[in-house]
């Protein structure tokens, strides 16, 4: 989880911005308490539905309804990328203070393609045969 503040605080100290987070009335109180111990997260924290609801006194429903209605709101942006290699999914997340503007992209690029078993592959033409010399 990448977590995006306007400037850097004093270790210690969570600092919100009064308009986009505490006083956005757009948001519910859960939402915006959320958004509040997400931004107080250190750099590269892991956390998901589970591990949030364990933290508190609200169920999975409501942690993962709150983190719906950040993520429409531009808070919480999810993206998910294919490892080519592996063809292994991994989702990237982020929260971002100020709301990021535009939809988020929840994509998963395809595997490449792997070649037919047996087919060969496009060679030049006459490949492998014995031409006569001039």
């Amino acid at each position: 989880m990448h977590i995006h503040r306007i400037p850097r605080h004093a270790p210690g100290y969570t600092i919100l911005d009064n308009g986009h987070v505490v006083r956005k009335h757009s948001l519910s109180w859960a939402a915006r308490g959320l958004l509040g111990y997400l931004l107080s997260l250190p750099d590269g924290s892991r956390e998901d539905v589970r591990t949030l609801a364990a933290k508190s006194v609200e169920g999975r429903a409501t942690v993962a309804r709150a983190l719906r209605e950040l993520q429409e709101a531009g808070h919480y942006i999810r993206r998910t990328h294919r490892d080519p290699v592996t063809g292994q999914v991994r989702t990237v997340v982020s929260v971002h203070e100020v709301p990021v503007t535009g939809k988020a992209v929840h994509t998963v690029p395809p595997l490449p393609a792997t070649p037919a078993a047996g087919r060969p592959g496009a060679g030049p033409t006459g490949a492998g045969t014995r031409e006569a010399l001039p």
